[in-house]
């Protein structure tokens, strides 16, 4: 792809190209979607006989960047020719995929029309294959202009159209069906968008009642067109239905969505120093419900799953990229933390002294009776390496009694019997 970037430019500056529609994440699913064709900031980056220069970002539902774009003339070297670049970046849409509310989406293409006129050339549409996103993206343009224009649209009609130019514009049934969902909803709520500046203006036409006889007003028919919109009751709750979360739920009627889970309170671990490539501190999501079931859920990565007394515990550890980074979010993560893991470096005396610095702050935000845990990180190393000593270590000094100080081997399955450890630790208290 970065091949193609001189190339791309060209044909923005042949066919005097104005606006740029990008559908896609430079990186998606852990693969490399698009090359970065923009220079940040404001830097001045040549492709090829074109330099292209970064002026504005503007942040909202979506990305606006401002780019200049300068060539010199072919036939005097002197002179140089400038035009400026405008580029919409939609973040929410991922690939093979159809956004879950078609609102933001119809905002986007009808913002775009507004700043468009025939004089900019033809708009660029991109996302990384062409077809998916970018086929259902031009055909609810052309499709929301059908409605406007003619009280009706041919939505197949439509993308057979778009199909005889590119093969498999609009690629999964679920873009297909998105753009019914779109049109339905424009159909039938139209466009609801107010400009802050006249909102005061537009609420008091929408209270007053029309002189028709009819006793309501506008408002009041806007929200009744609410109740209709149903689209909500069709995903799917099949994980909180199941016979071992039947329990976990507070009420029978209010089943969370299986996309949408949501653990309560939390275990937190904190290492003191970046060990090799791996960065604590880490995370596990603990709660206990109002029907005494304890639950323990996640944030994210790499995944334990222990056994309490016959009541599964799931964990996970979260990576926060290095421990300097998470310095200034300690205090929001200790609130309403049910236990802590903090791990030094047995090879580092500096991370063992921090101790004192992680202990009053845990004190400071924490709740009193939150659980804390020492352990020691690379306990196998040698005696010339190692800087605290274990008797030093289970000291656990500026601990309470009650705390069990413990060292663990490098990072890896031993880490994870650590984590275990804290977890049966808290589980075991909350169980008296």
């Amino acid at each position: 792809m970065e091949s193609t970037i001189n190339d791309f430019w060209r044909m923005i500056w042949e066919q005097h190209l104005e606006i740029i529609v990008m559908l896609t994440n430079l990186e998606e699913y852990n693969k490399t979607k698009c090359a970065k064709y923009w220079p940040e900031k404001l830097d001045l980056k040549p492709y090829g006989d074109i330099n292209v220069k970064f002026i504005l970002k503007k942040s909202g539902d979506y990305l606006v960047r401002t780019l200049d774009i300068f060539k010199r003339n072919s036939l005097n070297e002197d002179e140089e020719e400038s035009r400026q670049i405008t580029q919409y970046h939609y973040l929410v849409w991922k690939d093979f995929m159809a956004p879950e509310h078609p609102q933001a989406l119809i905002k986007f293409i009808r913002h775009i029309n507004v700043v468009y006129s025939v004089q900019r050339g033809p708009i660029l549409v991109h996302c990384s294959a062409g077809v998916d996103r970018t086929g259902t993206l031009v055909a609810l343009d052309s499709l929301l202009q059908q409605l406007e224009e003619e009280d009706q649209v041919s939505i197949f009609n439509t993308v057979c159209d778009l199909r005889h130019q590119r093969n498999f514009l609009v690629q999964s049934l679920k873009q297909y069906i998105f753009l019914y969902r779109a049109l339905l909803d424009t159909a039938h709520l139209g466009n609801t968008e107010i400009n802050a500046i006249g909102l005061s203006n537009t609420i008091e036409l929408l209270k007053i009642k029309p002189d028709d006889g009819r006793e309501k007003c506008k408002l009041e028919i806007e929200f009744e067109k609410l109740q209709t919109i149903n689209d909500e009751t069709n995903k799917s709750c099949s994980v909180g239905d199941t016979e071992q979360n039947a329990l976990k739920n507070r009420s029978e009627l209010v089943i969370p969505y299986d996309q949408t889970p949501r653990a309560c309170d939390r275990i937190r671990t904190c290492d003191l120093v970046t060990v090799g490539q791996e960065f604590y501190p880490l995370s596990h999501r603990g709660a206990r419900n109002n029907m005494g079931m304890k639950i323990i859920g996640s944030i994210d990565f790499k995944q334990k799953l222990i056994n309490l007394d016959g009541v599964p515990i799931k964990l996970q550890i979260w990576d926060t990229a290095g421990q300097e980074r998470f310095r200034t979010l300690t205090t929001a993560y200790y609130r309403g933390a049910m236990g802590i893991l903090l791990m030094y470096d047995v090879t580092n005396l500096e991370s063992y002294n921090n101790l004192s610095y992680w202990l009053r702050n845990i004190q400071e935000n924490a709740s009193p009776d939150v659980v804390k845990v020492l352990a020691g990180n690379k306990c196998e190393c040698s005696a010339t390496q190692r800087m605290v000593d274990k008797e030093r270590g289970e000291k656990g000094e500026n601990f309470d009694n009650d705390d069990k100080p413990q060292e663990k081997k490098s990072p890896g399955s031993n880490g994870l019997a650590t984590f275990s450890l804290a977890s049966l630790s808290e589980a075991n208290r909350c169980s008296c």
